[in-house]
């Protein structure tokens, strides 16, 4: 069987980029599966997936335990159904390998989106990480997990991009707060943080205002912060039709009945805003900040090998 870094792809451009992403489409790729992949569909960078485990030595070869691994993971591949070797047909060519659309176009959306969109979520047993993209009529989401553990999920272009911020921010019917925005410390934020996430809702309130922050305000993130049903880092990152590039960072709390947007003061790193808001107006700003972006891009995702 000849190296999975050589063999050639049959799926010409034309059909990865005329691919519709179905209904349903969820499957999951080891770490070593998905380099396999990003280099058969000849992928330039996947985001989320660190490859730097797996560079050649100087003199271009590849270690014998990185082709092995590799070795093993497209042979897990062709047994899974996700690679199917076709011989070639001229003697001393390598085999050429096969992909199932829906992957192709998932790996391709994720690959030549012109926006990602990463929201870090904390979580009663751990910290999940979800990057969000779309190319043309195609979104996915590409979560990990683990480092080891890579899961993608077709969605229905733009629309299932919004419902998936949506339904991972746990945005249902929080109303707009009548309160002022709020500022305080970030030590004061972080020591709340972990006071209300223990229960004490109380001290956090105490600690917020000793940061600065209005006592109405306090008492309301507080809450929130106890109750939360997502507490995240959203990224923002993205290429404008002009090649402006965009960088937006912000964190997020979602209770069942409120919502609160976080961003660092411009002036002062240790100051940060504490904004109340609404699921309805979070969606308006998340839609905004999407909506700049152009859902085509300009290179195919898969080339012919």
């Amino acid at each position: 069987m000849s190296s999975p870094l050589t063999s050639a792809i049959s799926t010409p451009p034309a059909a990865a980029q005329r691919a519709k992403a179905p209904a349903r489409v969820q499957y999951a790729l080891s770490r070593d599966e998905l380099y396999v992949m990003q280099r058969a569909l000849r992928l330039p960078r996947l985001p989320g997936f660190d490859t730097s485990w797996a560079k050649a030595e100087p003199d271009g070869s590849v270690p014998h335990d990185i082709e092995r691994m590799l070795q093993g993971a497209t042979d897990a591949l062709v047994t899974r159904r996700y690679l199917k070797l076709v011989p070639a047909q001229e003697q001393g060519k390598p085999p050429t390998l096969q992909i199932p659309p829906a992957i192709i176009a998932t790996l391709g959306a994720c690959a030549f989106s012109r926006y990602s969109v990463l929201l870090i979520l904390s979580k009663p047993k751990g910290v999940l990480q979800t990057y969000l993209g779309q190319y043309r009529q195609i979104g996915v989401a590409h979560s990990i997990p683990s480092p080891e553990v890579h899961v993608f999920e077709a969605l229905p272009g733009r629309r299932g991009v919004d419902a998936a911020l949506a339904a991972q921010l746990t945005l249902v019917n929080q109303a707009p707060m009548n309160l002022p925005e709020g500022v305080v410390s970030l030590a004061h934020l972080k020591q709340g943080r972990e006071a209300a996430a223990a229960g004490h809702a109380d001290a956090a309130t105490t600690l917020f205002i000793s940061g600065g922050m209005p006592a109405p305000i306090a008492q309301a993130f507080s809450d929130a912060l106890r109750d939360a049903t997502a507490r995240c880092t959203l990224a923002i990152a993205g290429r404008l039709a002009d090649g402006q590039e965009v960088n937006f960072n912000a964190a997020l709390v979602v209770s069942p009945t409120s919502c609160f947007l976080l961003h660092h003061n411009t002036a002062q790193s240790d100051i940060v805003r504490v904004q109340p808001t609404s699921a309805d107006a979070l969606r308006v700003w998340l839609k905004g900040a999407l909506d700049q972006f152009p859902s085509v891009a300009s290179a195919a995702p898969a080339t012919q090998g």
